[in-house]
């Protein structure tokens, strides 16, 4: 795939994980103060989610320091 559409699909993927990020952080902070489970797995899933997003920068990162 050549190194602008990798870049898009990069880029749709940061999207996607940023707006379902941002998503589990807002029901996080209406349900902060709620008993049981539900901030535990938020804050799981909230977790793997930043690191993805992390993970998708980096490797935008990288393709972009390869040159055209």
């Amino acid at each position: 795939m050549p190194k602008d559409d990798q870049l898009d699909q990069i880029d749709l993927l940061l999207e996607a994980a940023e707006g379902e990020a941002a998503r589990l952080q807002s029901l996080r902070d209406h349900h902060a103060a709620d008993p049981g489970l539900l901030n535990v797995w938020l804050d799981h899933d909230i977790d793997a989610l930043e690191q993805r997003i992390k993970w998708l920068t980096d490797m935008s990162d990288k393709l972009e320091a390869e040159g055209a």
